[in-house]
């Protein structure tokens, strides 16, 4: 999913304490647009619309999670050996070349990864390997994000007869990193936002997608003065939040995540706990 650089250089001349996470990004998203790439499988509506209607995200699809594993493990190698050499900071770049060491002796493993990333579980890193296990997981899931977004872009034309009322992700299972507030026939209706892998859902705007707690006394609105354009809805349930954006444009920056860690680091201050599966050590 590539974003406006416009529309980044605006964002950072106000934050510019998220330059270096945004100029990784670029890099990332340079590195996986050399070369040409093999379509990946048409979704069939008739074949998952069973599993869908019964709320199993189709990254359960044992066919499409092996289609997306093999293409992303090819990115992911990629990847590895494009950012050893380039033009990235000192920490990613030794994580970089020890993947693309690995990956050279043992070409497996880039799937493994992907598997492991993919599942939230632990990664199968030597148990003295000083590198991060965060970094090795946020770039198995760019190379997968980007592998999947064909099928987001499906999925998401999809739902607009079909609905998903989970709480979690319809392709990838992820709980959400962000909300929106969007403009309907209806009103304001809130839309959930994947950080995994872009995805964006509709969902009630009176229940905690935490949690499901659906009573209006314990949730609550904490106010940003500094942002006007984001709140985030807090549970007093389960002490989760999640960051809302409150206006529209520039949906591709602005429900990235990584834009608005800052937010996340207000949240914990304010000792509010982030539910949402996070791609970024904060």
């Amino acid at each position: 999913m590539t974003t406006d650089l416009t529309a980044i250089e605006g964002w950072l001349a106000t934050h510019p304490y998220l330059s270096e996470v945004a100029r990784l990004h670029q890099a990332i998203e340079n590195a996986m647009n050399t070369g040409e790439s093999t379509p990946i499988l048409v979704l069939q509506w008739d074949s998952l619309s069973e599993d869908f209607e019964k709320g199993v995200p189709f990254f359960r699809n044992r066919e499409l999670d092996e289609t997306a594993v093999t293409r992303a493990a090819a990115l992911l190698c990629n990847l590895a050996e494009k950012l050893s050499g380039g033009d990235t900071n000192e920490e990613m770049k030794r994580v970089t070349e020890y993947l693309h060491d690995q990956f050279q002796s043992n070409p497996e493993f880039a799937a493994t990864l992907v598997k492991e990333a993919a599942a939230g579980g632990d990664l199968s890193l030597e148990p003295d390997c000083s590198i991060p296990p965060g970094a090795v997981r946020f770039l198995a899931w760019k190379a997968l994000e980007k592998v999947l977004r064909p099928w987001v872009a499906t999925l998401e034309g999809w739902m607009r007869e079909a609905k998903w009322c989970q709480p979690y992700c319809p392709l990838c299972g992820s709980q959400p990193a962000m909300a929106q507030l969007v403009k309907t026939q209806k009103g304001r209706e809130r839309f959930l936002s994947c950080g995994c892998c872009r995805t964006k859902w509709g969902y009630l705007r009176t229940s905690c997608p935490s949690c499901g707690n659906h009573d209006q006394d314990k949730l609550e609105i904490f106010e940003l003065p500094q942002e006007e354009n984001f709140r985030l809805d807090v549970c007093r349930e389960c002490s989760g939040y999640i960051k809302t954006y409150l206006s529209e444009g520039d949906e591709d920056l602005l429900l990235a995540d990584w834009s608005t860690l800052h937010l996340d680091v207000i949240a914990s201050q304010e000792g509010f706990l982030r539910k949402a599966h996070s791609l970024y050590e904060l």
